[in-house]
């Protein structure tokens, strides 16, 4: 199974969203072999709902709250997301590391909450440019992951998206022998580690451009789409270029 997710970030009102949707369904998703997620903004994601139905394409969100409940003012639960029927949520990105603080603890107990509430994780990993001009890359890697997967009930409805943070939102994409390289070094270490196989996304300045060449490697399951996901027809390229894989 490939998987073409996308995250929206702090983009689209939901007027905006359920018009990207309208649109999307329009083209010829009926024999997709692939699994397509949205995560949109909270505020849309319950809209959402109502519009994916009889339709292929999964719901997910770009963040939830490590505790079930309380006095969180801002947070959202995972109960939450569960009445509104979101599937997924991603966990780990570097904008949640770098402007909100989140350390791999943090990400680990929320790890563990999605979890055991039956929701799946989009457990997101990768370095800055400054660990890997100091070769640090699998250092930072290894640290990520075995903190966030530490002390876990480890399902296989999870999935990895390796994301350079290098080339997020840049327009600059890790090269095809990187990503070949950290892709399989995750895939080894997960097994060798936690004897634990699930599929492994690429993210970071997808475009319908250069992902033909990276969904031909056998490692890669797909991708975590952030600045293509916003346009339609660009998103609808890659969905389709995945889908003939």
């Amino acid at each position: 199974m490939n998987y073409c997710i996308a995250n929206w970030k702090m983009n689209k009102t939901i007027s905006e969203s359920i018009n990207f949707l309208e649109e999307f369904k329009k083209k010829d998703l009926q024999n997709i072999k692939s699994k397509i997620i949205l995560c949109p903004s909270f505020t849309s994601l319950k809209i959402l709902e109502t519009h994916v139905t009889g339709t292929k394409i999964e719901l997910g969100a770009q963040n939830v709250h490590q505790n079930k409940r309380g006095a969180y003012t801002g947070e959202i639960s995972v109960g939450m997301l569960k009445e509104i029927e979101c599937e997924w949520v991603i966990l780990g990105h570097s904008e949640r590391r770098q402007y909100f603080l989140e350390e791999d603890v943090i990400i680990n107990d929320k790890m563990n909450t999605v979890i055991e509430n039956d929701l799946k994780p989009i457990l997101c990993i990768g370095e800055n440019e400054s660990q890997r001009n100091k070769n640090e890359t699998f250092n930072i890697l290894e640290s990520q992951l075995t903190t966030a997967l530490s002390n876990i009930n480890l399902s296989s409805n999870m999935l990895i998206a390796y994301e350079p943070v290098w080339a997020i939102g840049t327009g600059l994409s890790a090269s095809f022998d990187q990503i070949h390289e950290v892709v399989n070094w995750i895939s080894q270490f997960l097994l060798q580690e936690f004897s634990l196989k699930v599929p492994i996304l690429y993210g970071g300045s997808v475009s319908a451009v250069n992902c033909e060449s990276i969904i031909s490697l056998e490692s890669v399951s797909g991708f975590l789409i952030g600045t293509s996901a916003l346009d339609v027809n660009e998103f609808s390229r890659i969905c389709s270029i995945v889908n003939e894989r």
